[in-house]
Order: C-alpha cells, then sequence, then structure tokens
C-alpha cells in the first residue's frame, strides 16, 4: 500500500448511488472517460457526491483494490462502465442529513472563488487536495453528530491509511 494516501470526489447520479447502497458499497462504476480511476489506490479515500437534483455530499469510502476494468453493464446500474472501483463504507449519512455542496463552496479550494463552479462537480471521479478532504470530512463527520477524530487525524497524517475506523 502506498504510503502517502490519496482524496477522491466521485460524482453519482441518486439512482446510481442508491444501487450502491444495496451493495453495502462494495463498489461502483466509472466511465472509460475517468481515466484519472487508474491512480486510485487501496487505502485512498472517496468522497460521494450526489448531483441529481441533490447537490450534497453523502458518504465516505476506502478504496479496498485498485481499479479493475469492467467492460460489461454493471447489473446494479444497468449499463456498462470501464472500471470498478472496490470499496467499503467508512462514514454514510442518512439522505436527510447529507451536506449541500452550497455550504462549502467558500471552503473548498476546488470551488473557491469560482462564478461557475457545477462544472467542477460533472466530473465522474477527481483528485481532491488533503486540505479539501479535511474540509468534507468535517462537514460529513459533524452531519453524522459525531467526532470522528481518528478519521480527522488519518487525513492530517497522524494515522496510516486502511488502518480500522471502527
Amino acid at each position: 500500500m502506498s504510503t502517502t494516501q490519496g482524496y477522491w470526489l466521485i460524482v453519482e447520479r441518486l439512482e446510481n448511488w442508491k444501487a450502491d447502497q444495496r451493495e453495502g458499497f462494495l463498489s461502483f462504476g466509472l466511465p472509460e472517460r475517468a481515466k484519472s480511476a487508474q491512480q486510485m489506490r487501496p487505502g485512498d479515500l472517496v468522497f460521494a457526491y450526489v448531483s441529481t437534483g441533490v447537490s450534497a455530499f453523502s458518504d465516505i469510502r476506502r478504496v479496498r483494490r485498485a481499479a479493475t476494468p469492467f467492460l460489461r453493464a454493471f447489473a446494479k446500474y444497468g449499463r456498462p462502465f470501464a472500471f470498478q472501483i472496490h470499496t467499503e463504507s467508512v462514514l454514510q449519512l442518512d439522505q436527510a442529513k447529507w451536506v449541500p455542496i452550497k455550504g462549502l463552496l467558500q471552503k473548498l479550494t476546488l470551488t473557491r472563488g469560482k462564478a461557475s463552479w457545477a462544472g467542477l462537480v460533472r466530473q465522474a471521479v477527481r483528485r481532491v487536495e488533503q486540505a479539501d478532504a479535511v474540509v468534507l470530512a468535517k462537514a460529513i463527520t459533524a452531519a453524522k453528530g459525531g467526532k470522528w477524530d481518528s478519521l480527522l487525524g488519518e487525513i492530517q497524517g497522524a494515522r496510516p491509511s486502511g488502518a480500522s475506523l471502527g
């Protein structure tokens, strides 16, 4: 496992997120144009953003295995995806507690000061900076209603990636 943890933003339609949830967030599919998915490594954290009229962050996942080619239709999505990313759930919010992006626009380096931020969250997957991972983790854990110091410590380098968060 790489000693440098990566942080990723995935963008899903609501129906795909629900399909992932039904399967316990064990994997998700990405289209061929999402070639950066091949850079994901075990231990990397993935922040899920649900687009489709929702525009909110829903959960955090951990990559279990590097991207694998997957050219047939994902049964859960009903259409083909080029890459399958194997994950595990780290922290999942109830839909009523999802974190709207609008409250984070000026906190995230990805969107801060950008008049047209919507295009930045249209890509299926993109790497995010550690500072943005901290902002997202704080917002999602606060919405969960508990302190997740171990997760924040992991992102800030206090803990090796891949360790259980319990």
